[in-house]
């Protein structure tokens, strides 16, 4: 069963700021610490993609911080929740995919660590927004992929319409549906358990086809273990 995906625009309000009183001594050579305001200063942001929310920081001004955490709440003053999803650093910055949030709502991160000495650091948070409804009929590829069975994968459909999205193995045969219903207009999420029956679903090369609007798109995905 498919669910509300409205991508999110990001708004960057990235200040760090601290529960606890900053030394100079210790972030003040890392460039850490505005002189006006002693307040922790960092690149903490995020934007919309097909497969959830890319949240990316700048890892130099996270250096020094242990048990570094990303978080995620409805709102400034929580409940927070800890993103589990892998960390992915290209150059200067580390990148998180959120493939587990609300996306009909928004959302806000921040990042929690600890200094050596044990003071609790809290960077952020910024905000995620959602995005302008869909202008046209589309397909993301599924995520992640490769994958060991389950993935997610989400559609936009600019008008209310009939929707089937099926997993089609190489021999043309669907073993699976993801989707099979009238949905409204927006972007929608479908989540599939990598199961085939009783069983999970052979390693191999699937297809994702849906046909909505008169038309039809194919994404690949490939099961390995």
């Amino acid at each position: 069963e498919a669910t509300p995906d409205l991508l999110m625009e990001p708004i960057i309000t990235a200040n760090l700021t601290s529960e606890v009183d900053l030394t100079r001594a210790l972030f003040g050579d890392m460039g850490w610490i505005d002189a006006t305001t002693a307040t922790i200063i960092t690149a903490l942001s995020g934007e919309p993609t097909e497969d959830g929310f890319r949240i990316h920081w700048d890892t130099r001004s996270t250096e020094g911080l242990e048990r570094l955490t990303l978080e995620r709440s409805p709102s400034t003053t929580g409940p927070w929740t800890e993103v589990s999803a892998d960390r992915v650093r290209d150059g200067e910055l580390t990148f998180v995919l959120d493939r587990d949030v609300r996306l009909d709502r928004a959302a806000w991160y921040r990042l929690v660590g600890f200094t050596p000495d044990g003071v609790r650091m809290v960077v952020g948070p910024v905000q995620v927004q959602s995005a302008p409804a869909a202008t046209e009929f589309a397909l993301s590829g599924p995520g992640p992929n490769p994958t060991s069975g389950p993935f997610s994968v989400t559609f936009a459909l600019p008008r209310e319409s009939r929707v089937h999205l099926g997993l089609i193995d190489v021999q043309g045969r669907e073993v699976a549906v993801l989707a099979d219903a009238v949905y409204r207009a927006g972007r929608w999420r479908a989540q599939w358990d990598g199961a085939i029956g009783t069983g999970t679903a052979p390693v191999g090369v699937y297809f994702l086809r849906m046909a909505a609007g008169g038309r039809t798109f194919t994404q690949r995905v490939v099961i390995s273990r």
